[in-house]
């Protein structure tokens, strides 16, 4: 679980994680670390993060999240990652030349699910590249040609272009293969690099075909549960429902409308079973913040693992708003 602080403008921000047993809720490791000042490109950590970016952000093992960090001096940014143990940032920054260069302007980081690499854009040279965290080794993955605001996230089979607007909130299935996209009309299922005008819509739309077959609305996409089947929420958190889709993304081919009895309770923050079996979520009722979990068909009632402490206060400014917590993942 992790949760961002942020006590104030021109204040370093501290991150907090936090592993924990989905058995009782009993916290079995923490690491706390006070962010450098210089970096930037922290949208995982404002406002509490979007799930999508939050989880881009961390490598496999919770032990980096990737950043940019600006030289306040030569203006270069560069993509690095931010050790949690020690709070270094790695691969340190090559030594300055008095080479006639471009300023560096790397944008956009974030790890790859499966190597584990810090991929990033090079506005510079317009390519997509690969670091090493480690050795600082990098490589170019992808040029394209030309100067494009478009985001690429990295995905198993290559990478995923989305719009920079959209990015922070685009869901890709865990085989890289299909993804839900957004802009202002609505949510759209699309397959990878497919045209925008074959995606197909997830509500009643104006602008894009619908989805074939039938299945409860999902305005509100939250989380992959399988390459091809969909968390969604409904009601303002109060509900949840899963949709699974067709392998060539025409049509709905299974649905459940409810996984969660009626109540007024808030849920979010889903997390999804090694087995695939069975979500974590955190449930709220007023200021009192729960974990549950609950079986992926809705066959039994969410169980309750434990209350979640209140955060503990690293500042006198975040005891004030303390930010909400987002669960990375159930490992």
């Amino acid at each position: 679980m992790m949760r961002c602080y942020q006590p104030g403008w021109g204040e370093p921000s501290t991150l907090l994680l936090q592993a924990m047993s989905m058995k009782d809720g009993k916290v079995s490791a923490e690491v706390s670390a006070v962010l450098p000042e210089e970096l930037d490109d922290m949208d995982w950590c404002r406002d509490g993060g979007a799930g999508p970016i939050v989880r881009r952000a961390f490598d496999r093992d919770y032990r980096h999240v990737a950043v940019t960090v600006i030289d306040p001096v030569t203006k270069d940014r560069r993509a690095v990652a931010l050790r949690l143990a020690d709070g270094a940032l790695v691969p340190p920054a090559p030594q300055a030349t008095a080479e006639f260069v471009a300023t560096v302007s790397e944008r956009d980081p974030a790890f790859h699910p499966a190597t584990g690499e810090l991929w990033f854009k090079d506005e510079q040279t317009y390519e997509l590249k690969s670091r090493d965290v480690t050795s600082g080794r990098t490589t170019t993955r992808h040029t394209f040609g030309e100067r494009t605001s478009e985001v690429a996230i990295p995905v198993a089979s290559g990478f995923w272009l989305t719009s920079w607007m959209q990015a922070g909130s685009t869901l890709i299935s865990p085989d890289g293969k299909r993804a839900i996209e957004g802009d202002f009309n609505g949510r759209y299922l699309a397959l990878k690099d497919q045209p925008k005008t074959e995606w197909r819509s997830l509500t009643k739309s104006y602008v894009a075909e619908e989805l074939e077959g039938s299945a409860a609305p999902c305005a509100a996409p939250l989380l992959w549960l399988t390459d091809q089947t969909l968390l969604c929420g409904h009601g303002g958190g109060r509900q949840f429902s899963t949709t699974t889709f067709s392998e060539d993304g025409t049509r709905v081919v299974a649905s459940k409308a409810a996984l969660l009895p009626s109540t007024d309770r808030e849920n979010y923050g889903p997390a999804v079973s090694p087995d695939g079996k069975r979500i974590v979520f955190i449930s709220a009722q007023g200021t009192k913040q729960s974990l549950f979990d609950v079986p992926v068909d809705g066959s039994a009632t969410p169980r309750k693992i434990a209350d979640l402490a209140p955060p503990p206060d690293l500042s006198e400014a975040a005891s004030v708003s303390p930010p909400e917590p987002v669960l990375l993942g159930w490992n």
